[in-house]
C-alpha cells in the first residue's frame, strides 16, 4: 500500500519539538514510525511544509534542510514564508495602557501548500493512504475531498496530531479523517535522530541542540 506523508513543520515544531531534545529529527525514520508494516504500508511520499525563520534560527534550519535531503533525497521541502506586520494588542501590563503597538510574525502558506499537495496527489494516483502530520482544523476541507471526491480508488486519510502541553485534537479533523495515529516519544522521536555528524558531509547537530533537556 502506497503511503503518502506530509508534514506541517509550523505545527509540529510548536506541538511536539520545541521544549525537546529531538529538533535533529530524521524525517524518514519519523515518518515510517507511523507505518503499520503488518498492512503492507510503504513510504512512498514525503513532504514537508514550512517555511524559511529568521535571526540564527536560519542557519540551524538551513544545515537541517541539507541534512534531510542528503539522509533521503526522495523528500520534498516545500516553503512557505513569514509575514511581519504591525498590530495593537492588550498588554498583561495594564500600566502599559490599554493597547500597545507590536511586530507580529505569521507563517504562511503552508497550510494552504499541504492541502494543493495532497488534493493534486490524489488526483493524480500517487498514494492509496495519506498522514497528515498536524493539527491545524484549515486542512478538514482537504480531508473530506479526497476521501469522497477520490472515493473511487479508496483512498483513505489519517491524522497524527501534533501534540504536546495541553493541546486537544482538533475536532474537526477527528471528524473528517479515517483514523488517527499518535506520536510517540518512545517510538516516533528517539529512535529517529540524525547522526551527530552526517556520514560524507559537513553537516553536523547544531550546538545549540546538542545537551537540550526534555521539556516539557
Amino acid at each position: 500500500m502506497r503511503v503518502a506523508v506530509y508534514i506541517d513543520g509550523f505545527d509540529l515544531y510548536y506541538g511536539v519539538l520545541r521544549h525537546s531534545k529531538y529538533k535533529w529529527l530524521d524525517l524518514q525514520k519519523f515518518a515510517e514510525s507511523l507505518l503499520e508494516p503488518e498492512q503492507d504500508e510503504q513510504l512512498e511520499i514525503l513532504k514537508y511544509f514550512t517555511a524559511r525563520v529568521g535571526g540564527t534560527a536560519n542557519r540551524r534550519q538551513e544545515i537541517c534542510f541539507r541534512a534531510l535531503r542528503h539522509n533521503w533525497p526522495k523528500i520534498e521541502i516545500i516553503e512557505g514564508y513569514y509575514l511581519k506586520t504591525k498590530t495593537e494588542m492588550v498588554p498583561v501590563d495594564p500600566r502599559l495602557g490599554n493597547k500597545i503597538e507590536v511586530w507580529k510574525h505569521e507563517e504562511k502558506g503552508s497550510d494552504v501548500n499541504l492541502a494543493i499537495h495532497m488534493v493534486d496527489d490524489a488526483w493524480r494516483n500517487k498514494y492509496d493512504l495519506a498522514l497528515i502530520v498536524t493539527n491545524d482544523g484549515d486542512l478538514h476541507g482537504a480531508v473530506q475531498l479526497v476521501r469522497h471526491r477520490y472515493n473511487d480508488m479508496r483512498i483513505r486519510v489519517g491524522v497524527v496530531p501534533s501534540l504536546g502541553g495541553d493541546r486537544k485534537i482538533s475536532r474537526v479533523l477527528k471528524k473528517v479523517s479515517d483514523f488517527r495515529r499518535n506520536i510517540s516519544r518512545e517510538v516516533s522521536l528517539e529512535p529517529a535522530q540524525l547522526p551527530d555528524h552526517i556520514p560524507g558531509k559537513e553537516l553536523r547537530k547544531p550546538n545549540k541542540w546538542i545537551g537540550e533537556g526534555e521539556g516539557r
